[in-house]
């Protein structure tokens, strides 16, 4: 059952396969979210243990919310903190790094009270993840989900060749090639391909 339709690039012929690779963007959330349910499950962290058991400089803009921040709180997308994509999109810094800066950012909604989608947040979910398996995260990933499931056209950052033309569309209406999203670092949030 394994196919695919159209061509890689508008304007070329080469086609769509089975092995075409696709960025999952914030698909990859669900990785980082099943690498956390198996280092719960193997006694390694807790969903509601505080973030700062495993990563002791993690802070937010409010002292309570940055003492009771827990994994399901980062997951659930309930920290308090808004979206603030300039923080991380097309970031060239680690993911350590933008979590840091997410405590000068003033919370929009109070702690636990409302869903706000948040990448940087599930990143900081990652780097609980590295801590407490004292794994990397893309290497964790790999080991403990993409071997296992045997995906073997998965990977943690885009790869060099296979790799589909992101498309927009022009002022015509018509679609249009795009430049790709240049991650320099894997991200939990958003690298997987």
């Amino acid at each position: 059952f394994e196919g695919g339709f159209g061509v890689v690039k508008v304007g070329a012929k080469d086609p769509v396969t089975a092995q075409t690779i696709f960025p999952l963007a914030s698909c990859s959330k669900n990785f980082t979210s099943a690498l956390a349910a198996s280092l719960v499950v193997q006694s390694k962290m807790g969903w509601d243990e505080p973030v700062q058991k495993h990563l002791p400089w993690f802070a937010l803009s409010d002292e309570l919310a940055s003492r009771n921040c827990s994994l399901r709180d980062l997951f659930s997308h309930r920290t308090g903190v808004g979206p603030n994509d300039l923080l991380w999109y097309r970031s060239a810094d680690r993911v350590e790094d933008l979590v840091k800066r997410a405590k000068f950012l003033s919370l929009e909604k109070p702690f636990r009270v409302a869903f706000q989608y948040q990448s940087t947040m599930y990143g900081a979910g990652g780097l609980v993840c590295e801590a407490a398996g004292k794994q990397a995260w893309q290497d964790a990933v790999k080991k403990q989900l993409l071997d296992p499931l045997d995906m073997k056209n998965t990977y943690t950052m885009p790869p060099r060749e296979g790799l589909a033309t992101g498309h927009g569309i022009n002022s015509l209406g018509l679609p249009r090639p795009v430049d790709s999203y240049a991650f320099v670092n894997p991200d939990p949030a958003g690298s997987i391909h």
